[in-house]
């Protein structure tokens, strides 16, 4: 077995196509065909149902890919190690985040990262916590930064702690009543008076929308007014007063133009301010280069609170 093999059979059950698995990686279409071939003659079994559209993977297929992403993984974590070794500092990080949190943590970290790495490329992959919880698992990701969240999949990996994120609440001004309030300077919102209020949450499958739902599920149903995929979209419609929202301390940044919003901490019941922890998070069979250990130490010194 070949390590091209292996690239070509998980290519094309990704793409659930030839053609394009053929265009991803610019080989053609007729040597993909027959590679695969070959190595079903050889195995005796076959990897894909080509009589369906698009075609399927058998259940052969499916432990073949299993088995090759291991191999492969083997493979990229040997080259890394040896590289550290050799202090070739030139390769990739792939790295999956949410996109808001990417737009505020890459631009604080990435000039520092690249003056002691400059031959090492920064690939940021962008989607839900959920999505990128089953990418790191697929290993189409290395690396992800993310809260604390579904026990189900961390069992898979390990983490290290990055920072502490307060959560806030957004509001137009006026909208969050005074009586609400607590603290001398009447900043801190009582979480338990959140249900006077309509809320505008993020959809499930964000890690915020987990959060939430576990800390809320004490004051019964919420009156839910719009759901959205953005906590800037989020804190833009509560800007207009279509109800209040939660948000990360990052969006007050981002939106630090609007003057129409207001924003309060968040006390929780024990009389603590409501936050997160936020976690780097890696398969426990993947190796970390020096290079991606240092951009973790810059992650930490740039975010600590």
């Amino acid at each position: 077995m070949e390590f091209r093999e292996f690239e070509y059979v998980i290519t094309v059950a990704e793409c659930r196509s030839f053609t394009k698995a053929s265009e991803k990686l610019y080989v053609s279409q007729p040597t993909i065909s027959q590679t695969i071939t070959n190595v079903e003659e050889r195995l005796g079994v076959k990897l894909f149902d080509r009589s369906t559209f698009p075609i399927t993977v058998t259940y052969p297929g499916q432990r073949y890919i299993k088995v090759a992403k291991e191999i492969l993984g083997l493979r990229d974590n040997l080259i890394k190690e040896l590289e550290d070794i050799s202090h070739k500092e030139m390769g990739t990080i792939r790295m999956g985040m949410p996109t808001e949190r990417a737009a505020h943590v890459i631009p604080l970290i990435l000039g520092e990262f690249k003056t002691k790495y400059p031959k090492y490329d920064v690939n940021v992959i962008e989607n839900s916590s959920k999505n990128l919880r089953k990418m790191i698992l697929d290993k189409e990701v290395d690396i992800l930064l993310l809260p604390e969240n579904e026990k189900s999949t961390e069992y898979y990996l390990e983490r290290q702690f990055i920072y502490n994120e307060k959560l806030l609440i957004a509001a137009k001004k006026g909208v969050i009543k005074e009586e609400d309030l607590v603290g001398k300077s009447k900043r801190n919102f009582l979480i338990d008076n959140i249900v006077k209020y309509p809320i505008i949450m993020l959809r499930k499958g964000h890690a915020m929308r987990f959060t939430l739902d576990l800390i809320l599920r004490e004051f019964g149903n919420q009156n839910i007014y719009m759901e959205t995929d953005s906590h800037i979209y989020s804190a833009l419609l509560a800007s207009k007063g279509f109800g209040i929202t939660i948000v990360p301390t990052r969006t007050r940044e981002v939106l630090k133009y609007r003057n129409e919003l207001e924003y309060f901490y968040i006390k929780t019941n024990k009389g603590k301010l409501l936050k997160r922890e936020i976690y780097a998070y890696c398969r426990k069979e993947y190796y970390m280069s020096n290079a991606e250990r240092e951009m973790l130490k810059i992650m930490i010194e740039k975010l600590k609170n």
